[in-house]
Order: structure tokens, then C-alpha cells, then sequence
């Protein structure tokens, strides 16, 4: 039996419905995949109801081997020279070379060079299969069957 190691990195969890959507399918992948490894990395959690999903501190992230999913611009910076992670995933709700204009495009290609995304429009969907790849997927708001489908 082959268990698969699936991180999120989601540096701060806020008491508000994105976050809640986030953390109910996630539980959903946990109940569905007993022989799954699945961790969330925090450093500041505002919930109270986590729906006992394991939360580690962000500084364990380092030592995890698996696939990580990712939420941010941060994330992806602190988890850049993580040496075990298989594959890194990015949920793209923004675009943040837009925010940041004074960065050159060497610097975002090292950030976003070895990163598969899955997008949350068809808009940011566009955008980063012009400028990167092509997203593996459109997620509308965080969606247990579509991460399943893009596991397989």
C-alpha cells in the first residue's frame, strides 16, 4: 500500500468563510483517504473549530517529504529551498506581479519556475498560462472533488 504525504501551508488561518471552506475539504480528503498522510503548516490560527485536521507550526514544514500545497506568495518564498517536497502546488487567487511592479522578472521566475497551479478563475487561469504554465485546473472556491481529481 502506497501512502501519499500531503502538505498545506497556510501561514495564517483566519476566522472567516474562505478559511472555513479551506479547512472542511481538507477534512473531506482526510475522511476519504484514510492512507493518506495530511498535514496543514500554520504559524497563527484565529479558529477555533479546525475540524481536528493535524496542524503543525510552519517551522516543521521544512522537514516534510510529500506534495505541498500552497496559498501564497509567502508560502512558496519560505517553502522555496525546502529539499523533500515532490511537488508544490500553488492555489492562485491573485496575481501578485501586478501588486509588486518593481521586482524584475528573474526574480518571480525564481519564485514561480517549478510550481504547478491550479487557478480560481478563468481570468487568473489565463494569465498565468501566458506568463508561467498552464494551471492544472480551475478551482472555483477550494473544492475537496477537484483536488482529488488533481491528486490522481
Amino acid at each position: 500500500m502506497n501512502k501519499k504525504s500531503i502538505g498545506f501551508m497556510i501561514i495564517s488561518i483566519e476566522n472567516n468563510e474562505y478559511y472555513d471552506n479551506i479547512l472542511k475539504n481538507i477534512k473531506l480528503l482526510i475522511d476519504n483517504n484514510p492512507y493518506y498522510n495530511i498535514v496543514i503548516f500554520n504559524s497563527n490560527c484565529d479558529k477555533v473549530l479546525t475540524y481536528n485536521i493535524p496542524i503543525l507550526h510552519l517551522s516543521h514544514a521544512k522537514f516534510f517529504k510529500g506534495d505541498l500545497w500552497t496559498f501564497d506568495l509567502v508560502s512558496l518564498i519560505i517553502s522555496k529551498k525546502f529539499p523533500n517536497i515532490n511537488k508544490k502546488i500553488l492555489y492562485c487567487n491573485d496575481i501578485p506581479w501586478i501588486k509588486n511592479r518593481n521586482n524584475l522578472y528573474n526574480e518571480w521566475k525564481d519564485i514561480y519556475n517549478d510550481i504547478d497551479f491550479v487557478a480560481s478563475n478563468q481570468y487568473i487561469y489565463d494569465i498565468y498560462d501566458m506568463s508561467w504554465r498552464k494551471p492544472l485546473d480551475i478551482m472555483e472556491s477550494f473544492n475537496y472533488e477537484k483536488i482529488q481529481h488533481i491528486l490522481r
